[in-house]
C-alpha cells in the first residue's frame, strides 16, 4: 500500500468522523439537512449548505482571533456526548 493511499484512507476516515461530529451537534437538524441527501446535487439544499459553510467559517474566524472559550466549548461537547449516549 503506497503512502499516498494510506494518507487518502486516513484523510477520508477523518472527514467521516468530522461529519459525524457536525451531525451530533444538531446543525443538520437545524438546517433541515437529512443524512443521505446529496449536498452538491440537491439545489433545494443550496441555501442551507451555504449557511452551514458560513457558520463554520465564522467559527474558524473566532478561533483565529482568540475570541472563544475553549473550555466552555469543551464542556458543551462533553454534555452533548453524555446526552446522546455517544462513545
Amino acid at each position: 500500500m503506497s503512502n499516498n493511499h494510506k494518507f487518502r484512507k486516513a484523510r477520508t476516515r477523518t472527514l467521516i468522523q468530522i461529519g459525524g461530529l457536525v451531525e451530533k451537534s444538531g446543525l443538520l437538524d437545524r438546517l433541515s439537512i437529512s443524512l443521505g441527501q446529496d449536498l452538491q446535487r440537491d439545489n433545494a439544499l443550496r441555501d442551507e449548505v451555504l449557511v452551514l459553510l458560513g457558520a463554520l467559517s465564522s467559527l474558524e474566524e473566532e478561533m483565529g482571533r482568540g475570541d472563544y472559550s475553549r473550555n466552555l466549548w469543551k464542556e458543551r461537547g462533553i454534555s452533548i456526548i453524555k446526552e446522546k449516549d455517544w462513545q
